[in-house]
């Protein structure tokens, strides 16, 4: 009796043993698999850990913020590729993603390694790394986008100026009256401490009284 269950506890083991090296050989593969996905794919896609550094990079990551090599890359603390203008949000942001809060996609600005800008689209979402909390990122460039929003703003205040100025010519009682009242209105603006984007800094450099 003592033989036979030292048997079936030695087939035990052994069976145990077999579905741990099958559990540990697809974990490996889905590894394997996804990292090669990840490597190839066309989204630049970055792994933050929880001290905010870069512990991953594909090479669509390397090509966006123009990093020669993943060396030149992996093990950089996060900020040192964030533009000043972004850093506060950065940080808002990853500390709400390390402790498992979900967040939409946001604009942020990021500095190249070679001090160039661009405009991405940061899509984040929360995992665990080796029992750690941390941080997996996509990166649109919508750099483009935001050039043609400015280009198409500039287009709308060349038109209101250029209509404003032809309705002047009309009466010459009136010329001039919108730049007058522009520049007093910012004048009066500035004089209460209005925050910059109300005063209309484009609206200042533009308009002058004739």
């Amino acid at each position: 009796g003592l033989g036979f269950m030292a048997i079936r506890r030695w087939k035990e083991a052994v069976d145990a043993r077999r579905s741990l090296e099958r559990t540990q050989s697809t974990l490996a593969d889905s590894e394997s698999r996804y990292r090669s996905l990840v490597e190839v794919a066309p989204a630049p896609i970055l792994l933050i850990d929880s001290s905010l550094r870069i512990t991953f990079a594909n090479e669509a990551a390397l090509h966006l913020v123009r990093a020669p090599d993943r060396a030149s890359l992996e093990g950089l603390p996060l900020v040192q590729i964030v533009h000043p203008d972004s850093l506060p949000r950065i940080k808002e942001r990853t500390a709400a993603l390390l402790s498992g809060e979900r967040l939409p996609p946001e604009e942020i600005r990021l500095r190249r390694l070679d001090g160039t800008d661009v405009v991405v689209q940061l899509l984040s979402v929360p995992v665990t790394i080796d029992g750690s909390p941390a941080i997996q990122s996509v990166l649109l460039d919508i750099t483009h986008l935001t050039e043609m929003a400015d280009a198409l703003q500039r287009a709308c205040i060349d038109t209101v100026e250029a209509m404003a100025r032809l309705a002047e010519t009309r009466d010459p009682y009136t010329a001039g009256h919108q730049a007058r009242v522009s520049k007093i209105a910012t004048a009066m603006a500035e004089h209460m401490r209005s925050e910059e984007r109300r005063v209309g800094k484009e609206c200042r450099s533009r308009w002058s009284p004739y």
